[in-house]
């Protein structure tokens, strides 16, 4: 199935006929280490034991230069995977660098500014993101999240984006939860090809919580997802959950979970 991901609907590349399984067993091992009180530094690998030549790497480290403001960097290269926890059968590889700036002067709020280079697929992308993030307490169990992000390409086969979102927090009440949040992303056109890739997709989740006694708690939420194309049809994602949890408040030994999800998907991009 088609998968909404920053860039763009793009389905995973294959070469193996429709219903082929892939599958991958592999070990991860990771090590963070504090150097001083202001710097850290961490790595990790991760290779395959299912006989595939499938490996990755990554390095990175913060240091915080100021009271609330912190300059991170990371590099991840992974050879055989799509991306984190996938399997491919292209045998392709890809770089990822990440140096951004992380800044909270204001109380609830967060700026940041990141360079990204990808070693893409189709070539290599140099990109820069800048952004902001609050949220608001406006009264007593109620909190307000706006974020605001710019994806600027410098470099590469990638689309200009900006996104908007909002989101509203309810936590009053001792029996009650719920929580709101709308997201709106454009994306520009890519102007190496002739097509015109310009989207916009929108997502709204909604959740609500109701605690039945001390360790019963009913469960709603939904994921609405629609993204529209200017050359081509439309995507329509929209999944509904109900579900019951139970966590034994006095000994805590046992939590369980169910639910029921009703989804629908329709695809008229292709």
């Amino acid at each position: 199935m088609p998968v909404i991901q920053q860039g763009g609907l793009a389905n995973a590349p294959s070469r193996l006929p429709a219903g082929t399984r892939l599958s991958s067993d592999s070990v991860r091992l990771g090590a963070g280490y504090r150097l001083t009180d202001r710097a850290t530094v961490g790595a990790e690998v991760e290779q395959d034991i299912s006989g595939d030549e499938r490996r990755r790497a990554a390095v990175g480290g913060d240091y915080t230069f100021a009271e609330r403001t912190r300059l991170y960097g990371r590099y991840e290269y992974q050879d055989g995977w799509v991306q984190l926890g996938g399997v491919s059968d292209t045998g392709r590889s890809a770089g990822t660098f990440v140096l951004g700036v992380d800044s909270a002067y204001l109380k609830n709020t967060q700026v940041f500014s990141e360079y990204r280079l990808r070693d893409a697929v189709s070539d290599r992308d140099l990109q820069l993101a800048s952004g902001m993030r609050n949220d608001w307490d406006v009264a007593p169990g109620w909190r307000i999240t706006t974020a605001l992000e710019n994806l600027l390409v410098i470099s590469g086969a990638t689309a200009p984006v900006n996104a908007a979102s909002v989101g509203v927090d309810w936590s009053a009440s001792a029996l009650w939860r719920a929580a709101t949040r709308v997201e709106v992303r454009r994306s520009g056109d890519v102007q190496t090809t002739a097509d015109n890739d310009r989207f916009t997709t929108t997502l709204w989740q909604a959740m609500v919580a109701r605690k039945l006694d001390r360790d019963w708690t009913l469960l709603a939420r939904n994921h609405l997802l629609v993204t529209n194309y200017a050359a081509r049809g439309d995507v329509f994602q929209d999944r509904a959950q109900i579900g019951l949890a139970y966590r034994e408040t006095d000994r805590n030994r046992i939590n369980a979970l169910g639910k029921i999800e009703y989804k629908i998907e329709k695809d008229a991009s292709s």
